[in-house]
C-alpha cells in the first residue's frame, strides 16, 4: 500500500511538472506568433466635449492628434482610428483661450504610450445674433429705352449669428443684382453676404435665411432724341477782349419727352456761365438744364471751354496807289487802274494803329520790257495784322519805250 502511494506521489510531480513545461512553452509559441508592438495612428478626430450653453469654439488648434499604442499584435494591426476615442473637456470653461489637455480612451486590451499633441488651444467666445436690413447694390445698367425702379427685398431683414466677436465685426448685410440690358420686371434669388465695416466679407457667421428674393421693377422710357447744347453766356469780357469760340463736350444731350412734347424741343440750354471782365479762356462744367416738357435728360452736365482773346478788327484802306518795282531803265509806265483797297485784320490796337501812308501796294516788273501785262497786286507787310484782301488783286500794266 505505501509503495503504491510512494508510485502516485512520483507519478503526480511528473504530471505536475509536465504542465507547467505545456503552459511556458505555449506562452513562448504565443509570444512568438502575436508578439507585444506599437503603433502610430495620426490624424485622430479631437471631439470636444461638454461646451456649455450659449458658448461656441471660436478656433482650435489642433483639430486632429497622434496616438502611439501598444499591445498585441493581433489586435493592434486590426484597429482603425475609428476605435480610438480623443476628447478636450470643456465643461468648466468660459469665453477666452484655454490650453486643455488631451483625454483618450482605449480598446480594451490596449496601452496608450504617447499623445501628440498633449494640449491643444481651444479660444471660445459667447454665441449670439442680431438682424440686420438687407442692403442692394445694383451693377450695370438696364437697356437705354428702360428704367428701374427702387428694388424690393423678401425678407427684408436676415439674423447674423455666431461668436460675439464675429457677429459684432458685421456691420452690414449685402447682396448684388445685376441690372446690365434688363428689359422686362427682375426677381431673383441672390446669396447674403456679411461685410464688415472696410467691406470685406466677415466669414464664420451664420445667415438666416442664407439667400433673399429681390424684385426690381423695370418700366419702358418715353421716346428720346438728340439734340444740340447751347451754352449760356452771360457778361461782357475785358475791355479790347471778345469771345473767340464756344465749344461742348458732350455737343449733344439725349433728352425724352412723350411724342407731342418731344416734336417741339430743339435745343437744351446750359445753366449761365459768367465771363464779365475775363481776358483768359474758361473751361466750365455746368448743368444742362431739362428742356420744357422733357421728363429724362442725359447726360445732365456738360463741359463748356469758352475761349476768349483780344478782339480783331477788319479795316479797308481805300484809294492805296500802286507802285512800280524794278522797272527797267528807259520805259515809262501806265497802271490801269492805279490805285486798290486793302483790308487788313488783326487785334484792334494794331489796326487802329496804321497809318493809311504806310499802307504800300505795288507790282514787281523786274526782267519786263516793253509790253502790256496783266500783273497781281502786293502788299508790304505791316506789323500786327494780316492783308485780308486787295481789290482789285490785279492790275494792268503797260511799258513802253520813252
Amino acid at each position: 500500500m505505501r509503495a503504491m502511494e510512494r508510485w502516485l506521489e512520483r507519478n503526480l510531480a511528473v504530471k505536475v511538472l509536465s504542465v507547467f513545461l505545456a503552459l511556458v512553452l505555449w506562452f513562448q509559441v504565443m509570444r512568438e506568433e502575436n508578439p507585444v508592438v506599437q503603433e502610430t495612428f495620426e490624424e485622430v478626430p479631437l471631439r470636444p466635449e461638454g461646451l456649455g450653453a450659449g458658448l461656441v469654439i471660436l478656433d482650435q488648434q489642433p483639430r486632429l492628434v497622434s496616438l502611439k499604442v501598444q499591445g498585441q499584435a493581433r489586435v493592434v494591426r486590426k484597429m482603425t482610428t475609428a476605435q480610438l476615442k480623443a476628447t478636450v473637456e470643456l465643461s468648466e470653461l468660459g469665453p477666452g483661450v484655454h490650453w486643455v489637455p488631451v483625454k483618450v480612451e482605449m480598446p480594451r486590451g490596449v496601452e496608450l504610450v504617447q499623445v501628440s499633441p498633449a494640449e491643444v488651444m481651444l479660444q471660445i467666445d459667447r454665441l449670439v445674433q442680431q438682424n440686420l436690413p438687407v442692403q442692394v447694390r445694383l451693377e450695370g445698367k438696364v437697356h437705354e429705352d428702360f428704367r428701374h425702379q427702387d428694388p424690393r427685398v423678401h425678407p427684408e431683414v436676415v439674423m447674423i449669428s455666431g461668436p460675439a466677436s464675429l457677429v459684432e465685426a458685421v456691420a452690414s448685410v449685402w447682396v448684388r443684382v445685376s441690372l446690365q440690358g434688363a428689359r422686362e420686371d427682375l426677381s431673383v434669388q441672390v446669396e447674403v453676404r456679411p461685410l464688415d465695416e472696410t467691406g470685406r466679407e466677415v466669414a464664420g457667421v451664420h445667415v438666416e435665411p442664407k439667400a433673399v428674393t429681390v424684385e426690381i421693377p423695370v418700366v419702358p422710357l418715353p421716346p428720346a432724341k438728340m439734340v444740340t447744347v447751347q451754352p449760356v453766356l452771360v457778361g461782357q469780357p475785358a475791355p479790347g477782349y471778345e469771345v473767340s469760340s464756344v465749344a461742348c463736350q458732350p455737343a449733344r444731350v439725349k433728352v425724352r419727352a412723350p411724342q407731342d412734347r418731344l416734336a417741339r424741343i430743339g435745343a437744351a440750354y446750359t445753366e449761365a456761365i459768367s465771363v464779365a471782365g475775363r481776358s483768359e479762356d474758361l473751361v466750365r462744367t455746368v448743368r444742362v438744364i431739362m428742356p420744357e416738357g422733357a421728363t429724362h435728360l442725359e447726360p445732365t452736365t456738360v463741359r463748356v471751354t469758352v475761349q476768349i482773346a483780344e478782339k480783331r478788327e477788319r479795316l479797308t484802306f481805300e484809294d492805296i496807289p500802286v507802285r512800280l518795282r524794278n522797272v527797267a531803265a528807259g520805259l515809262r509806265w501806265q497802271i490801269l487802274p492805279p490805285e486798290v483797297s486793302v483790308t487788313v485784320e488783326g487785334r484792334s490796337a494794331a489796326v487802329q494803329a496804321i497809318d493809311p501812308l504806310d499802307v504800300e501796294a505795288y507790282v514787281d516788273v523786274a526782267n519786263l520790257g516793253p509790253g502790256r501785262y496783266q500783273l497781281t497786286v502786293s502788299v508790304s507787310p505791316l506789323e500786327g495784322v494780316e492783308i485780308e484782301e486787295v481789290l482789285p488783286d490785279q492790275v494792268t500794266v503797260i511799258l513802253e519805250p520813252r
